[in-house]
């Protein structure tokens, strides 16, 4: 009777570790998995002391009562509870090494949780605006939707392809919204032949894509709405932009050109110096040490502009304070009545009577206009004409007409270097006066 009532305790025991065993691997392992551990190792001792207990006092306490063919038959059935319990306790051991390999995936799949929570951006930025059809707004777009990946972290092609598309509404007899929705439906059948195509290379190679990434979508974009090239289009522009207004807006116009004119760095610095105001790039190349690079010379040439510009602002405010009543001109001289007007005479005039050796005042021979004998008496011509000619000893030279510009010239020649500099600053900072 006790070698059927042991085989029963032991069953029931296992039965409790058994049980015990599958809820550990549905509990929550953060809570309950040290709590059901120790419940499973302690049923584990409780076998193996019952199968000890069984296997070592079950013929002490009953030697006598059995023959030698009940001896034999109970060894067999000792024999297979323990191989029973050597099986289950292997079952075990295999239940305990999943529920550590659960463990250890619960802890990983925890941490990138945690990662990916860390990952996300802190800020938020404004998605970019709707792209409407028009080719000046091609870049702009592009550009925006750059800017917005980089500051969500987004890196998929798949989502940058299909928000981007999302974007582009509008334009003329809604063009971009058609556009946008026959490219977003190409998308959708490549993506969905290529997931039936499983692992069949062939049949996903023959999968037609319109683009099958984000580059090569942003290269199709370009060539549906831009108009024109936009690289000549920028090299034009930039070979005729000038210096109208400040070098501030100048620079950042031309930097716009230079990035998409694809020039290189000895055209681009030749283009910028041209465009500048003439007296600001000659002061640039006066000074030292001159610059030599593209970078240098936008530098150079926005701080000599803004000081220029406060100088300027320097100079209204001392004028303003220190202003002055205006005072009369005083009147010129009288008009000596005896004095030769030979600019009465036409030019023409002047060149017969010279030839003639005629005074030029009274048209006769013999004497000239200065010693003329007829000097203040009104008999002279009433036409008007050029200055006089000039006299040399006495002698009537060749008539010659005076230049105005030939006298500015020669007075700047002899200024100073500093008042040129003075007159080029005040002529460039008036536009002319």
């Amino acid at each position: 009777m006790a070698d059927q009532q042991v085989p029963v305790f032991i069953n029931v025991v296992w039965d409790f570790i058994a049980t015990h065993a599958v809820e550990v691997t549905t509990a929550t392992m953060a809570i309950e998995f040290p709590k059901k551990i120790g419940d499973v190792a302690f049923g584990m001792v409780v076998v193996v002391i019952a199968a000890v207990l069984h296997k070592t006092f079950t013929p002490l306490l009953f030697p006598l009562s059995r023959s030698a063919d009940a001896q034999e038959e109970q060894n067999k059935k000792i024999d297979v509870t323990n191989q029973t319990i050597a099986y289950q306790t292997q079952q075990l051991e295999t239940a305990m090494e999943a529920m550590r390999t659960q463990q250890k995936e619960l802890v990983n799949a925890q941490n990138k949780a945690n990662e990916l929570q860390e990952a996300r951006p802190k800020i938020k930025h404004p998605e970019p605006e709707c792209f409407d059809g028009n080719p000046a707004h091609v870049e702009s777009f592009l550009a925006d939707l750059e800017l917005y990946f980089q500051v969500t972290r987004e890196a998929g092609d798949a989502t940058k392809v299909i928000f981007a598309l999302g974007k582009i509404k509008g334009g003329k007899d809604d063009c971009a919204t058609k556009w946008a929705r026959s490219s977003r439906l190409d998308w959708q059948r490549a993506e969905k032949e290529t997931r039936e195509a499983g692992e069949d290379q062939a049949k996903k190679a023959a999968v037609k894509w319109v683009f099958k990434n984000y580059d090569e979508f942003e290269k199709h974009f370009k060539e549906n709405f831009t108009l024109f090239e936009l690289k000549e289009d920028a090299q034009k522009k930039i070979m005729n932009i000038k210096m109208t207004g400040t070098c501030e807006e100048y620079t950042r116009l031309f930097n716009i050109y230079a990035r998409d004119s694809k020039f290189d760095e000895e055209t681009l610095l030749y283009q910028y110096t041209e465009g500048l105001n003439g007296a600001l790039r000659e002061n640039i190349r006066k000074s030292y040490p001159r610059p030599k690079t593209l970078e240098e010379w936008k530098d150079r040439a926005l701080d000599y502009d803004k000081e220029y510009r406060r100088s300027k602002e320097r100079k209204k405010e001392t004028q303003g304070s220190n202003s002055r009543p205006n005072l009369p001109k005083p009147s010129s001289q009288r008009r000596d009545p005896d004095a030769m007007d030979i600019g009465a005479l036409s030019a023409e005039e002047r060149t017969k009577r010279f030839l003639e050796r005629k005074c030029y005042n009274c048209n006769e021979v013999g004497h000239i206009a200065r010693l003329c004998p007829k000097k203040g008496q009104n008999n002279r011509e009433p036409s008007r004409g050029p200055p006089p000619p000039r006299y040399v000893n006495n002698v009537e030279a060749e008539p010659v007409e005076v230049n105005r510009l030939d006298t500015m010239m020669t007075m700047l020649s002899q200024m100073s270097k500093e008042d040129q500099d003075k007159l080029a600053e005040r002529w460039n900072g008036n536009q002319g006066f």
